[in-house]
């Protein structure tokens, strides 16, 4: 890969087909809400032609569609504070953008219009469930620490007669029920010692299992019928200061009931929420009562996908390595059940504990933990389906953070536990198993500080954009079928060290006008000495150089930052810059680059020379693209370390009008050239004086000015000396 790499690739996109561009400029859309917490951007789709930003702030989130804001500015509130935002995971179905975080029951975003949105919590119907068994909310102390026949005695009514059987739990501690006295006695078998005879706070114990008694549903009807009898042998069920069945599920003969009231002991009152296969009496073993998986007590799931037709969340606090699948077709109803289409819960039999990161649909269920990588697939490679007990395969083991994977196909790119490496999980035919190599062993350099977010961009190149901590915004060139795996660094800034701008957050939806996608980021600056934070797009279409004036087709744009453009009446004076007040830009009239410009107190730029009509101002960027050192097979070896120096050198441009060569400019207007117009794009070959001796022989290429620039090759006659 040596020879075919840059040492520096700064502000410049590698293209698939060789050769790298001049980033496009970023186009100003508008401040946001807070210019002192950083929000994230997230895209909405509903389709190709109509497509959002969102602007997820501090309890807030805002909405933005070709290239503007949305209302004066609309917004709907959130739950979610800034130190949520990029914790938050997403999963869109048409108009609905399913949300997820540990800390938040899962919510939808609902689309009736570019200013009417509805944020809602999902009420599942039923959601997942598990057997925790009672928790009360009271004391127990044991009469003894060990020994068979022990009293217990709770500090309020808890205890009822189906609990002989059942387990008193508290750390390690254990007490088989024996005996119901009362509803604060109970006696025990000690089958592992308690610490002391001190009180055992409420939180700190709990008692295993469902009632240990026959149940008896009233009738089996259709599901969503309420008001339906389920009848105990013993007295089981409770509505009281201590505990509560209600709101919990009961899973009875192959379906499942919703507790809504507890009328006694015996009776509780339930919804049907799965069907049943009939209303027979259950036996004490046969049925289960359980807790909703998603709660506050224990946690809500923290990574969400789509896979065949079903909605997958996985990862509570209490449950941090589960999944559970939707019933198919129905994404709010996670009924377990026996038949093809009921909703599955899987927890891999493991002797490590790793908490489930993220999930992606591809050919399989992929799913990324801290501890390693997996897929989950059905037996026979069948789709996943709750007659069809998912196989859970470890693949590789490099460990997952906390960021969602980015699908590809039918692979997913994700960000290594250490935050630092990129890794593609795909399935290699030769192995015949799953491989996840490492995207960024070449340019480990540009991961120092980690990443916190990615976006994927298709149009018009493949490339995967993922957000430095530091403020640095990496690209990927990605076309794993030619097998191009090419990084570049875009810092944004006039300054271009990280103090005066940084990229926060990036967000990709396809362009307004169908035929690309836009890529926007969310930039913190430094304006006239204060913190601004503005929501801005890459925008490699307008300006005079751009592809809509079909000047340039591959490159162009706008070449400066958080840019404003006038498009209009021939003038001098462009007013509105008011985002940029104080601050010295660049400006670049009917495609010619005018002296710089101090931003007026009122937002007007004074632009020199003749009135023009497309007139380009923003903050200047500059690029840099640096060749590896020359190397060069020699009668004693390699040419490192070696006096060398090139005779000639010739750089083929691409669509480029101006370019400095090693510190000297390199001409491109030509005799014949009008004066009164700018230079015209280029395309071909400048040849370059010759270059001194030294031990490196390095090109550095530069583009100080904000015109286009693309280099497509380097080549020339290099010497060779001694030491």
């Amino acid at each position: 890969k040596f020879n075919h790499s840059c040492k520096t690739l700064l502000n410049a996109v590698v293209q698939p087909q060789g050769g790298a561009a001049r980033r496009p400029g970023t186009r100003y859309v508008a401040g946001m809400k807070s210019d002192s917490v950083k929000p994230r951007l997230v895209p909405f789709q509903f389709s190709v032609s109509v497509a959002y930003v969102l602007e997820f702030g501090n309890q807030y989130i805002r909405f933005f569609k070709n290239g503007a804001a949305l209302g004066g500015p609309y917004e709907v509130t959130t739950p979610y504070t800034t130190a949520d935002l990029f914790d938050l995971q997403f999963a869109q179905s048409a108009d609905v953008l399913y949300i997820v975080h540990r800390s938040y029951a899962p919510r939808k975003l609902l689309r009736f219009g570019d200013t009417d949105w509805l944020l809602q919590t999902i009420t599942f119907t039923p959601g997942p469930s598990v057997e925790y068994g009672k928790r009360p909310a009271t004391t127990v102390t044991p009469a003894a620490t060990t020994g068979t026949g022990i009293t217990f005695t709770a500090g309020a009514a808890c205890f009822l007669a189906s609990d002989v059987g059942r387990e008193i739990i508290s750390g390690r501690a254990r007490a088989t029920i024996t005996v119901f006295t009362d509803t604060t006695h109970v006696n025990a078998d000690i089958t592992a010692d308690f610490a002391n005879l001190a009180a055992i706070a409420s939180g700190s114990w709990y008692v295993n299992g469902s009632p240990l008694t026959s149940l008896t549903p009233a009738s089996a009807p259709v599901v969503g019928t309420a008001a339906i009898n389920l009848t105990l042998a013993a007295n089981g069920w409770q509505a009281d200061a201590t505990v509560t069945d209600v709101g919990k599920y009961v899973h009875i003969n192959g379906g499942v009931f919703e507790i809504t009231a507890v009328t006694s002991a015996l009776v509780a009152v339930g919804t049907v929420r799965a069907a049943l296969t009939g209303a027979t009496a259950s036996p004490s073993t046969s049925w289960s009562l359980e807790d909703p998986s998603f709660s506050a007590t224990f946690g809500y799931p923290g990574a969400i996908t789509f896979h065949e037709g079903r909605l997958f969340l996985a990862s509570t606090t209490q449950q941090p390595d589960t999944f559970w699948g939707s019933v198919s077709g129905d994404y709010e109803n996670f009924a377990a059940g026996a038949n093809a289409d009921d909703g599955l819960e899987f927890t891999p039999n493991s002797t490590q504990i790793n908490t489930i990161e993220w999930l992606s649909s591809g050919k399989n269920l992929l799913i990324g933990t801290s501890g390693g990588e997996y897929r989950a697939y059905g037996q026979s490679d069948a789709p996943l389906a709750a007659n069809n007990p998912p196989n859970l395969r470890n693949e590789t083991s490099y460990g997952s953070k906390r960021i969602q994977a980015v699908k590809v196909g039918q692979l997913a790119l994700f960000v290594q536990r250490a935050g630092r490496k990129i890794h593609e999980y795909t399935y290699e035919f030769q192995r015949d198993g799953f491989v996840a190599p490492d995207l960024t062993l070449l340019a480990e350099h540009l991961t120092v500080g980690g990443f916190t977010v990615l976006g994927y961009q298709q149009q018009p190149d493949t490339v995967l954009w993922a957000v430095r901590a530091d403020g640095a915004l990496c690209g990927l060139t990605y076309l794993r079928d030619q097998d191009v795996v090419a990084w570049t660094r875009q810092i944004t800034g006039p300054d271009q060290d990280l103090t005066d701008g940084l990229i926060e957050s990036v967000a990709v939806i396809p362009h307004p006008d169908l035929d690309r996608d836009q890529v926007w980021v969310g930039v913190k600056r430094t304006i006239n000495g204060a913190t601004k934070r503005f929501v801005e797009y890459f925008d490699d279409k307008n300006g005079y150089y751009g592809a809509t004036a079909a000047r340039i087709t591959d490159a162009g744009g706008l070449m400066v930052d958080c840019a404003y453009l006038y498009n209009s009446t021939a003038t001098n004076t462009v007013n509105g810059v008011n985002h940029l007040i104080g601050e010295t830009v660049k400006v670049v009239a009917d495609g010619a680059v005018r002296n710089d410009a101090v931003v007026s107190p009122a937002g007007a730029v004074t632009v020199s020379g003749a009135a023009a009509t497309l007139i380009e101002i923003g903050l200047h960027y500059g690029s840099t693209i640096k060749p590896q050192r020359p190397e060069v097979a020699t009668p004693s070896g390699t040419s490192q370390g070696l006096r060398k120096r090139y005779s000639n050198i010739n750089v083929r441009f691409k669509d480029t009008v101006g370019a400095y060569i090693n510190g000297d400019e390199v001409q491109f207007r030509q005799a014949d050239d009008s004066l009164d117009d700018p230079p015209p794009i280029f395309s071909g070959d400048k040849k370059l004086p010759i270059i001194g001796w030294d031990t490196d022989g390095y090109i550095t290429i530069e583009q100080r000015d904000p015109l286009p620039q693309t280099v497509v090759m380097v080549t020339g006659t290099l010497e060779v000396g001694d030491v």
